[in-house]
């Protein structure tokens, strides 16, 4: 059985300082901006993409369908209030078992001010709450202490390790 697509009503987050939006095809440059700084790909999978690439990549997510149809894919923008800037990505990937993985962006200059346990925590209570999602995992790379210390302060706990890949995975369930 599929698991039903979220509306955007649905997906719309709003912590104490950050707002978390659905991500639609109009996201493509800012998220083209966030991702074009180098040293945000050093621990992800991905390198930065033309903005033609990304608004493929936007196109995509906005579907909230894996290419093959067995999987949510729910993808958030990150902005501050205060300010409106576009700062991270947050995302969500949701099997049938009600299981998620996720993962997360936030740009260089937003880091260590406590955005990226703010956006995580309101994901993880939307999946939670929402979707009734029963599990969270995420796969860090080993040298990345910072996501490693997110996990933990999430409630997640190390549940695994990939050693070809030198991956920790971290686990959450309710």
């Amino acid at each position: 059985m599929l698991l039903p697509i979220p509306s955007n009503s649905q997906m719309v987050m709003e912590t104490e300082r950050l707002f978390l939006e659905p991500v639609e095809i109009s996201h493509a440059e800012e998220f083209w901006k966030l991702f074009s700084d180098n040293e945000l790909h050093t621990y992800t999978p991905y390198k930065p993409l033309t903005l033609e690439k990304q608004t493929e990549r936007c196109a995509r997510w906005a579907t909230r369908r894996s290419p093959n149809g067995d999987e949510l894919w729910l993808n958030w923008g990150v902005r501050v209030k205060e300010s409106g800037a576009f700062i991270g990505h947050m995302q969500a990937g949701v099997k049938d078992d009600l299981v998620a993985t996720i993962g997360y962006v936030i740009a260089r200059d937003h880091q260590k001010k406590g955005f990226a346990l703010e956006a995580a925590s309101s994901m993880i209570n939307y999946l939670r709450k929402g979707l009734k999602v029963v599990e969270v995992r995420a796969t860090i790379l080993t040298p990345n202490k910072a996501p490693v210390v997110l996990a933990e302060k999430l409630g997640m706990k190390q549940t695994g390790f990939i050693a070809e890949d030198n991956d920790y995975i971290f686990t959450l369930r309710f």
